[in-house]
């Protein structure tokens, strides 16, 4: 009887452990919007906005240009001491715009844990959804089309 007791006790320590290393979304709110911390995939979106592009509209034939420095949002939305507390950390922001480059979804990329809180995560997010790229497409334009791209961010060169 002790030997079956000290299985379960070892099955249900593993299943423990296990599922906590296993838990590798987390949602957090901000202003009633909901964003997945993505820790397998390392990103963070907004759980209803990414999720409703189909990937066979989104195409690779063209050239994004900023009109302004996409960084230079970063530094209107974070305050000076933030940002030099991130002078050492650096993040890819993958964009999926529309024919005519307004940007219509952001994902974070981040390459060890996650550094900016889900209030910062949505301040971002509402710049860079207001923000337009001037696309230049190569062939067939169409504008149900999407344009899907990565900029990142090194914070110690803002």
């Amino acid at each position: 009887m002790k030997t079956l007791s000290f299985f379960i006790s070892v099955i249900v320590a593993l299943f423990v452990f296990t599922n906590n290393i296993c838990a590798q979304n987390e949602v957090k709110v901000s202003n009633g919007k909901s964003y997945v911390y993505d820790y397998k995939n390392q990103k963070i979106y907004r759980q209803t906005l990414n999720r409703s592009f189909q990937q066979d509209k989104i195409l690779d034939n063209f050239v994004a240009k900023q009109t302004t420095p996409v960084n230079n949002l970063y530094i209107e939305v974070l305050s000076p001491a933030r940002l030099e507390e991130l002078k050492s950390e650096k993040i890819a922001t993958t964009f999926i715009c529309d024919s005519c480059g307004k940007v219509k979804s952001v994902e974070f990329l981040f390459f060890k844990e996650p550094f900016l809180s889900v209030d910062e995560i949505e301040r971002l997010e509402e710049a860079f959804l207001n923000y337009t790229f001037d696309l230049k497409v190569y062939g067939d334009k169409q504008d149900s089309n999407l344009y899907k791209f990565a900029i990142a961010c090194f914070f110690s060169k803002l």
